[in-house]
């Protein structure tokens, strides 16, 4: 899909009413896409999720979305769960990671 059928995409479902979801971990470019879509989609139809990382999770983090987000948009913290346990270089701090799983929360 090009950038502007995307677009077009987005519009067309922000208008039916569409609730969007924005993953953010706190850093540079989560606020960008965040303020990027602001930009197309009413702060009421925007939901920030930030999944924590952790004994490695930065201090302060999630203080830190809730403080760069619009007043009324939800913050919502969507912890990993790993089958498991979390993957071994979560342990040192030197090899932080971003990780994604699909399964949802208690998925066996």
């Amino acid at each position: 899909m090009t950038p502007a059928k995307a677009a077009a995409h987005l519009d067309r479902e922000v208008d039916l009413g569409a609730l969007v979801a924005v993953m953010h971990s706190g850093g540079k470019d989560s606020q960008a896409m965040y303020l990027r879509l602001r930009r197309r989609v009413p702060a009421r139809q925007l939901v920030v999720v930030h999944a924590p990382l952790g004994r490695v999770e930065w201090s302060g983090c999630m203080e830190h979305i809730e403080a760069t987000v619009d007043p009324g948009v939800p913050v919502i913290e969507a912890p990993a769960v790993f089958k498991d346990g979390p993957p071994p270089s979560w342990t040192r701090s030197s090899t932080r990671n971003t990780w994604s799983w699909n399964g949802g929360p208690g998925t066996p």
